[in-house]
């Protein structure tokens, strides 16, 4: 007989939230750092071809389509008296620091196609140990919260410190890159500084969620039902688009300020940063306005204001100051692309359970997956763009920077419109 999660408690402490919620900090920081350097830290660094990066890049976000749901499932049946999720946690948490390290501290070799695949390799085991820790943490709301209200709280504490993380992977990397002198030596100790900081945030979801007592219900949700279930499909599609038209914008980010602007690695950071800095600010703005218009007008929203910032950098193509401007116009956008879809997740799940299905793993597993599809395909279509483009020989990064997640963005938009007809009512 399958099991799920007894009642969660209408309301959770303070505390709780604060514990779960951190722990978002190194999902964050994984989910920017190599969306952001990784391609350019492959290319410039490792001295890779844009062909075999861009591959590198974005290889392991597939084997997570295998890898994700598997450790949902697993999780769903794992059963401990430290609980079923909390195991996951702590023995991810401390895996996946160990791989960021090794990601950003390997040698050239003797040739291209060796480097490329000691490269892949060790981005395989860093994006498999992350997904031992946030398939069964991202899990755990629709278990830890009662109803609709207290999940939306949840939720937006989780992005609150996620958004947290994305800064400080986002702006911190390349600044400290930089400080600590560039070169291998400068991405080996942005790696260490980084992973401690994982380290820490990723150990209080641990020690501090106390997971409901889990009791028996009538049947166990199989792998096959992600594909029959039409809300969770429609949502994932939507999602994947949001995390590419992201994904493609933060790895052309580098080479757009370094080569078209002639800025520094650090000025990446800082303009990452006020990118990160809105999208915080702009977090609990956006959870009023999803409570108000309901989430799927408000990711409606989100998309548009996203899009019609990117429009406006490749229309206007800004000086430095302007730049800055419009990139804090697209931290608005981008803060509910984040958070919203994330929240109908909870919502989707939370409707399973109470029909009886203990599928929160799962679904998450499978989620993850969705995500790391996104964020591959972001800097895979960037490595392409920028070949495409002539860049190799000076042409302008602008069209990849702008106008390429612009038009994904509009997908989105569009796709969102057919998928959710009806956007006033709930996911589920």
């Amino acid at each position: 007989m399958a099991h799920s999660s007894a009642p969660a408690p209408d309301n959770l402490s303070a505390a709780r939230h604060f514990g779960f919620g951190i722990g978002a900090i190194g999902l964050g920081l994984f989910s920017a750092v190599p969306s952001v350097i990784l391609l350019y830290y492959l290319t410039e660094q490792l001295k890779l071809p844009l062909e075999l990066a861009g591959i590198a890049a974005a290889a392991p976000k597939f084997w997570a389509l295998f890898t994700d749901p598997a450790i949902g499932r697993w999780s769903d049946r794992t059963r401990t008296a430290f609980g079923r999720r909390r195991p996951f946690l702590l023995g991810g948490g401390l895996l996946f620091c160990a791989c960021f390290i090794a990601l950003f501290s390997l040698p050239v070799l003797s040739t291209a196609i060796t480097t490329f695949l000691l490269a892949i390799t060790a981005y395989l085991a860093c994006a498999t140990a992350y997904s031992m820790y946030a398939v069964p943490y991202i899990a755990l709301p629709a278990e830890l919260a009662a109803n609709y209200t207290e999940r939306s709280r949840l939720m937006a504490q989780r992005m609150g410190w996620g958004m947290t993380g994305i800064l400080v992977g986002s702006a911190g990397a390349p600044l400290l890159v930089e400080a600590f002198g560039g070169g291998a030596r400068g991405y080996s100790l942005m790696a260490m500084v980084l992973a401690g900081v994982c380290l820490i945030s990723m150990f209080f979801p641990v020690f501090s969620v106390r997971e409901p007592d889990a009791t028996p219900v009538a049947r166990s949700a199989p792998l096959t039902q992600l594909l029959k279930d039409p809300a969770y499909i429609r949502l994932a599609l939507v999602y994947l688009l949001a995390l590419t038209a992201i994904g493609l914008m933060t790895a052309s980010v580098p080479y757009y300020v370094v080569r078209d602007m002639h800025r520094s690695e650090g000025d990446v950071g800082m303009l990452l940063g006020v990118v990160l800095v809105i999208a915080i600010i702009a977090t609990p703005v956006w959870y009023k306005i999803a409570l108000w218009l309901g989430r799927p007008n408000a990711l409606l929203l989100c998309f548009v204001v996203y899009a019609i910032s990117l429009f406006g950098i490749y229309l206007t193509q800004p000086d430095w100051s302007a730049l800055i401007f419009w990139c804090a116009l697209v931290g608005i956008g981008f803060s509910g692309l984040q958070l919203i879809p994330f929240t109908m997740l909870a919502d989707l799940i939370a409707a399973r359970n109470a029909a009886g299905d203990d599928i929160a793993g799962l679904y998450t597993g499978a989620w993850t997956a969705f995500e790391k599809l996104g964020l591959g395909l972001g800097p895979l279509l960037a490595a392409y763009l920028l070949k495409l483009s002539d860049y190799e020989r000076g042409a302008s990064v602008l069209p990849v920077f702008a106008l390429a997640p612009a038009v994904v963005a509009v997908t989105g938009v569009v796709l969102l419109l057919l998928l959710f007809p009806k956007r006033h009512v709930a996911v589920t």
